[in-house]
Formats: C-alpha cells, structure tokens, sequence
C-alpha cells in the first residue's frame, strides 16, 4: 500500500544517515531527513486525506498555493547558495549583529576571494566573541599578513599558537610574518620545527582538505 511505501521509504533513506555505523562526518545534520521526510510528508497526506474526506480537493488547493510559495521563496533563496561569499554575505544581512561563526566564514570567503583587506574586520569581531577559537586567530593572522600588515599578524598567531600549540601551519605563517618583520632568527627556529618529519602527522582533517586545495601534501 501507499502507507507501506512511505514507512519503508523513512526507514530506508534515514538509516544511511543515522550514524549507528558512522558513515558521515557530522553526527546530527537536519539535512540528513530531507529525503526521509518526504514518506512522512506522504503519511501526513493520507491521514488528511481519510480525516477530511468530502474536503480533500480544497486541501489539494490549499498545499498547491504553499508549495507554490515554498518553491518561490526557495528559488530566491538558492542565490544565496552560489558560493561561500554570498552564503555568508546574506547571513550577515538577515542576522546584522552577526555572530563569531558568521563573520568568521564570511572573514575566511573575502580572504579566499582576494580581497584580504576587507576580511580583517570580520575576523577581528570573530574572534572578540566567546569562545576563543585557534582558527580564528589564526584565519585574522594570514588576513593581516596577506594585507601587507605583518607586525599585526604575529600576535594573531601567537595567540594561535596558544590555543594550538605546535601546529605546523600556524608556526609556518608565523615565521613568514617574523620573516616580513625582520625578525629572522626566531622566524629560522619555527621552520626548522615545521621542515622536521615530527611536525605534520597530527594535521587536522580540515588543514589537509586546505592544503589539498592548494594542490599541496603535508609532506611538500
């Protein structure tokens, strides 16, 4: 039967996601039941259907206009899903006051897009906002340096370094800001640490997939 359908349809297109074998990278994602809610939506359908009897061409009317609406609202919506910019761009709009996560993404896009400079204010509300991210210092230390401000960078990454201490790739943008500072043997100490076999295993997943990116290893 068609209630049948539906409850295997929940049943089939959630297990894959629900992470009892962990398959996914994110343990609880309100993505993952978008296709499963399609056999819900599909049960809810059949329950008005039997309630509402004699009624159920107006109900068809009236979940016709709200899917009619629904589809409007989320074809607007979809440009703001182009990329990165626009995403976080329109967060920023509908949320003014924004939050650490807002103006970090949107920081970390303007950077990515060139457009260093701009970043640096984003970054910098980021990381006033609990609570204290090495990311984050770390993200306004490459926006500072990549703005021809090196002398600001290094204590963005100090304080990264603080919070993630060791970590390869902070230490290397670290030495590149001491380096631009004239600041040359301290700069030499940290890349004898980075150039060492000791340095890269621990990586996190997140700096690889940057360095991947870049068409880089770890190892390069």
């Amino acid at each position: 039967s068609v209630a049948a359908f539906a409850v295997a349809w929940i049943g089939i297109t959630w297990l894959p996601v629900s992470n009892v074998v962990p398959l996914t990278a994110y343990f609880v994602a309100e993505r993952y039941l978008y296709l499963p809610s399609f056999g819900l939506c599909l049960l809810v359908a059949l329950a008005l259907r039997w309630v509402l009897g004699g009624w159920w061409p107006i109900l068809a009317v009236v979940a016709a206009a709200l899917i009619g609406a629904g589809a409007v609202r989320s074809h607007e919506r979809i440009r703001d899903w182009r990329d990165d910019l626009t995403l976080w761009t329109a967060a920023l709009e509908a949320v003014p006051e924004g939050s650490a996560r807002i103006h970090a993404e949107l920081g970390r896009a303007l950077s990515n897009a060139g457009r260093a400079a701009e970043a640096v204010p984003h970054l910098q509300a980021a990381v006033g906002l609990p609570p204290p991210r090495a990311r984050g210092y770390s993200d306004l230390g490459l926006a500072l340096l990549q703005s021809g401000r090196p002398m600001e960078a290094i204590p963005a990454f100090r304080r990264a370094l603080d919070l993630w201490p060791d970590d390869p790739l902070v230490q290397f943008n670290l030495a590149h800001a001491l380096l631009d500072n004239g600041q040359r043997d301290e700069a030499v100490s940290l890349l004898r640490a980075v150039v060492s076999d000791d340095a890269w295993p621990d990586m996190p997943a997140h700096q690889r997939a940057a360095l991947a990116a870049g068409g880089m290893t770890p190892e390069e």
